[in-house]
């Protein structure tokens, strides 16, 4: 079947129980968030056993869950999704400061 590219529009809201988009992540080798002008600079990622589940904090990303983009989002950012969470079933992304649509890139096999 060869390599495949994945681009997926994300939105993350300021509450979990919001309206952030719930999304795999299974099948990529990796991946990378494009966050817009003027976005947030903290990220907390949950993670659930399928969709409309129960979603649980990821510990081990950043520091207690949060990804923190390392400057502020004055320009568009693009970071890596952490490694750890490749291979997840269903992910969760809650914003620190405002609801905002992000783009995640990927790639599998």
């Amino acid at each position: 079947m060869g390599t495949q590219y994945y681009k997926q529009a994300i939105t993350v809201d300021t509450s979990g129980g919001g309206t952030s988009t719930e999304f795999s992540v299974v099948d990529l080798l990796y991946g990378r968030l494009l966050i817009p002008d003027g976005a947030n600079t903290a990220f907390t990622f949950y993670e659930s056993d399928r969709v409309g589940g129960t979603f649980h904090l990821c510990d081990d990303v950043g520091t207690n869950g949060v990804l923190t983009v390392p400057s502020a989002a004055s320009a568009p950012k693009s970071v890596a999704l952490p490694t750890v969470l490749i291979g997840s079933r269903v992910l969760k992304i809650v914003a620190g400061t405002a609801k905002v649509t992000v783009t995640l890139l990927g790639k599998s096999n």
